[in-house]
């Protein structure tokens, strides 16, 4: 099945970047989509894709021991432990010169990046996270053909939305505040997804009191 030939690439973003003037860059994430696989969306005929953004321990990346010190930093709460911020690029496509092409990009950006690793989408989005425990091996390869092609409309549709404004990437404003009271069509998107799904939403509040835990509907 052509749709299982995948491969995966992590592109690591410089902590001197990610703390600029002393604050966050939370706009990390679509920096790197939009400099690197936007670009791949554009240029090349894939099968499908998938993007997924991180801040997790070093110690829990598979390049252990490789990440340079530029792309790790320390957060107050967990002082001990070095972090880093990646995306992580899925990607099925015929023409493999794409890998070499998205490292360039990569590098070029000021991104780390190390050699493209095979991805077992199988194994992955035909997990029991994603279907029920007792499925059959042809249940589990359908479940997961379903969610990459989910995956891959979201990820096409966030590429699609990215706008460069002042050197910074962006999803394009909305002015429907109704709709989408913060700006971003994704809201709409977002009630969509729950109004077809009826997916259990909850919002957590914690203080020094009291946990609440509150179902909400979207």
């Amino acid at each position: 099945m052509p749709w299982r030939d995948v491969q995966a690439l992590h592109i690591y973003y410089p902590v001197v970047r990610l703390f600029p003037n002393g604050g966050f860059n939370a706009n990390w994430g679509n920096e790197i989509i939009g400099k690197v696989i936007k670009p791949i969306v554009e240029e090349y005929a894939m099968r499908w894709l998938w993007i997924t953004r991180y801040n997790q321990p070093v110690a829990e990346t598979p390049h252990l021991g490789t990440i340079p010190p530029d792309y790790q930093y320390h957060h107050p709460d967990v002082p001990d432990t070095p972090l880093n911020a990646f995306i992580l690029f899925r990607l099925s496509i015929e023409d493999k010169s794409v890998q070499q092409r998205a490292t360039e990009l990569a590098r070029a950006a000021g991104y780390f990046v190390v050699d493209w690793r095979d991805y077992d989408v199988v194994q992955d989005l035909g997990s029991n996270r994603f279907i029920r425990e007792d499925a059959s091996d042809t249940e589990r390869v359908e479940r997961a053909y379903q969610i990459a092609m989910f995956m891959d409309t979201v990820a096409k549709l966030l590429v699609h939305s990215l706008r460069e404004e002042n050197g910074e990437w962006r999803v394009e404003p909305n002015s429907d505040k109704a709709l989408n009271p913060d700006g971003s069509f994704f809201q709409s998107v977002h009630h969509l997804f729950c109004n077809t799904t009826e997916v259990p939403l909850f919002v957590q509040v914690r203080s020094p009191f009291a946990n609440v835990r509150a179902q909400v509907r979207f």
